[in-house]
Parts: C-alpha cells; structure tokens; sequence
C-alpha cells in the first residue's frame, strides 16, 4: 500500500482514496501518508465494516479524513465509529450491471462518495482542501453511536 500511495503521490496524484485498512499500524505507511499531506494532497480512508469503536488505519492516521457510513441517519449497523472518525456518508450504492441492480454498501462507498463531494467541490466551487474539508465536517457530521 505504501508503494502505491508512493507511486500515486509521484505521479501527480492530488487527493487519495483509501477504501481499505485494517487494524495494524505500520510507520512504514505512516511516513508514506504523512509525506502525501505535507505535499497538500488529501487523503480519505474507509473507518472500516467491523461494527467497533477501535481505531482502523490508515483512517485513523493523523491528517487522514476517515469516513464512516450512514443509514438512515444514524451510523450504519455495520459501520467502525469512534473519536477517529471524521466524515459520516450514506453506506450504500445501487449499481447497474448488464440490466442488474446490485447493492453496495461499506465504509468503502461512504470514502469513494466522500472524496467524489471533495473534488467536485475543489473543481466547481475553487476552495482549498481546508475549507472543503471543514465545509464537509459540517455537512457530513458524524452521528452520535
């Protein structure tokens, strides 16, 4: 994952989606993550489909906007909470495919919808990340568990 966020970062990379973690911390990664927010480029991560309060990472790495999921309002039954958390989007997506309808749901959709409402709105509106990222906190606040 490291290599990955590396190669990204190197080659022009200006936000990062992390639909993925785990509960293991490496500094390896920590250093690569840290490096891509000094460069100015944001980085959302999936909180994770646990449903537990225990940090998760990479989202729970410091200056990463980790994403939990919502429905109906509340956070999802499925969905990782906790102090970590920072964003709350709606965990579930229909899909067409071939004339089918298929449902998604996880931390996953919540981050890609997450970081797709931040580039829009770094594209149409001209903010910078912090504004876009405050702007989203407000909107998109986390529910209480």
């Amino acid at each position: 994952m490291a290599l990955g966020i590396q190669a990204a970062v190197d080659n022009g990379a200006n936000v990062l989606n992390l639909s993925l973690g785990g509960t293991g911390n490496s500094s390896v990664l920590d250093s690569v993550i840290q490096q891509a927010i000094a460069a100015g480029i944001p980085i959302f991560a999936a909180a994770g489909n646990q449903p537990v309060g225990t940090p998760t990472y990479p989202a729970a790495n410091s200056g990463v906007m980790a994403v939990t999921a919502t429905q109906g309002g509340q956070i999802a039954p499925y969905a990782n909470f906790g102090s970590f958390v920072e964003l709350a989007f709606p965990g579930g997506v229909v899909i067409y495919l071939g004339g089918t309808a298929y449902l998604e749901q996880g931390t996953s959709v919540s981050t890609a919808t997450a970081t797709g409402v931040a580039v829009g709105n770094k594209y149409v509106l001209g903010w910078n990340w912090q504004q876009i990222e405050a702007a989203m906190q407000k909107k998109f606040p986390v529910p209480p568990k």
